[in-house]
């Protein structure tokens, strides 16, 4: 089960608008053995979100329910935002009390696979990108520390280990400031994404 926020269903659902949509990821599942994967997302529900156990996100709606075991999925790919910026050990912090709730309120998952929000691409100039109104793309550059926190936190426990570090063709691939990346059928932004996330956990080692 992949679970995350509003930015996860765009590339998850992809070319799908995540709006209102409960099929499954046409080209992310098309990578990927699709019978197998599922979906849950909440609209914002960044890490210190899925740091509160009460938080609304964790009762959402599975989107393209697994066929099998659908309430009970073994492997879990948590997907992480938020508002901590460049402090890496607030993410730490965060990431630790999510992990402890996902294995609370889903005692079937034997391993959680920690992965970043979209970045920028890899050649982007400072390692982040800007909106055509100037504004910077807070996703873009929030990748980079979040990924250092996962790996600090991955280094702990046996069950947790480090997903795929997704990132953008270009910046033009975002929508707006905070990350969102956008749809359609070209090969950019959340259809890009669906493309390298898919490929990258086909050939995935679970251990």
């Amino acid at each position: 089960m992949v679970m995350g926020f509003s930015q996860t269903a765009d590339w998850y659902l992809a070319p799908a608008d995540r709006n209102g949509y409960s099929g499954k990821g046409e080209i992310f599942e098309s990578i990927v053995d699709d019978g197998n994967w599922q979906l849950k997302w909440g609209n914002g529900a960044g890490v210190n979100v899925y740091a509160n156990p009460d938080a609304g996100a964790w009762s959402s709606q599975i989107i393209s329910p697994c066929l099998a075991n659908s309430d009970a999925p073994n492997r879990i790919v948590y997907m992480i935002s938020g508002p901590h910026g460049e402090n890496v050990d607030a993410w730490s912090a965060d990431i630790e009390i999510a992990l402890d709730n996902i294995r609370e309120k889903i005692p079937s998952a034997e391993i959680i696979a920690l992965q970043p929000v979209v970045g920028a691409p890899e050649d982007a100039e400072g390692d982040e990108c800007f909106t055509p109104q100037g504004q910077r793309v807070r996703a873009s550059w929030q990748a980079t520390p979040i990924l250092k926190a996962i790996n600090d936190v991955a280094g702990r426990y046996d069950d947790v280990i480090v997903g795929a570090t997704t990132r953008l063709l270009s910046c033009d691939g975002y929508t707006d400031f905070l990350g969102h990346i956008n749809n359609g059928t070209q090969v950019r932004g959340g259809s890009y994404a669906a493309v390298t996330t898919g490929l990258f956990y086909r050939d995935f080692d679970w251990r």
